[in-house]
């Protein structure tokens, strides 16, 4: 009985883990950020400045090939045009260098201190819950949603808004260099598009279920152990000690399967996105 109520506890909340984010649960999230939103401007500004940084190399080789290797007055205006041009690449380099370091410092700051205030905000709500609901809710589940649910939100609270808008920058830099360099080029590396678009797609179908039926039998990995460790006395008074390895034995060949089932979604995806970025170089020097 006790084993049918907690599976139905797992399968309830995994049933709404899959519902969209609603906008309250969104706002909720968000309010942990904004004692941090002056550090958070400040990172979001970096952000632009790096990823500016970082689209401007590729300018200053196209400019030292075409001006000073390919069309040149002379071999010692060659020369020199491609030391200055050296010179400016090396000052952006260490430029990017330092933005990157300040992003980076200030996105940890931003997301940890997030992720402290959440913690503790969980906590209290923990000690303020009523006695009739750590009777009803197994101890590891309590502990799975107090330290792993939460965990699960780092990346996110952390590197989610900066990595968001330095892939849109870089994405947008990148076709506006290609569309003024040569647009029929870009229109040909284009082609790759549709196969990313569609792969991600599956990879985000497949993927997330994958990933959410490894959560759940991680749930009851973590229940397990906890229940294990706090009734160790009763399971050495009755004898109890094989039957409840061979238990445990169970829920860990489960959660070994769907690990794999999700490794292998996620090792086929990244391959299929470096063969995309082949092909494309592929056109390119075609």
């Amino acid at each position: 009985m006790a084993t049918s109520k907690h599976s139905d506890d797992i399968l309830l909340e995994e049933q709404f883990s899959q519902k969209r984010m609603s906008a309250g649960t969104f706002r909720r999230l968000a309010s942990y950020l904004r004692p941090y939103r002056r550090t958070f401007a400040l990172n979001l500004l970096f952000t632009v400045l790096a990823t500016i940084s970082q689209l401007l190399g590729p300018k200053f080789i196209q400019i030292g090939i075409d001006r000073y290797l390919i069309s040149f007055t002379s071999a010692q205006a060659a020369m020199w045009g491609i030391f200055v041009v050296s010179l400016i690449y090396l000052a952006n380099l260490l430029l990017g260098w330092g933005l990157s370091i300040i992003q980076v410092k200030s996105a940890i700051a931003i997301g940890q201190g997030a992720m402290n205030d959440l913690r503790l905000a969980v906590f209290e709500h923990i000690q303020k819950l009523s006695l009739n609901y750590f009777d009803k809710t197994h101890q590891g589940r309590i502990i799975n949603r107090a330290d792993g649910d939460v965990d699960s939100l780092d990346r996110i609270m952390t590197w989610g808004a900066n990595q968001m808008l330095g892939s849109l920058l870089t994405l947008g830099g990148v076709i506006a260099l290609m569309l003024q360099y040569d647009w029929r080029l870009c229109l040909a590396v284009s082609v790759v598009l549709p196969p990313l678009w569609i792969a991600t797609r599956l990879f985000h179908i497949y993927g997330m279920r994958a990933y959410r039926s490894l959560r759940e039998q991680t749930s009851r990995i973590t229940s397990a152990l906890a229940e294990n460790i706090a009734g160790v006395r009763v399971a050495q008074a009755f004898s109890r000690e094989e039957e409840n390895l061979n238990r445990f034995q169970q829920i860990q060949g489960v959660y070994f399967d769907r690990f794999l089932v999700a490794a292998r979604i996620f090792h086929t995806y990244l391959p299929f996105i470096s063969l995309m970025a082949g092909v494309g170089t592929t056109i390119i020097l075609g």
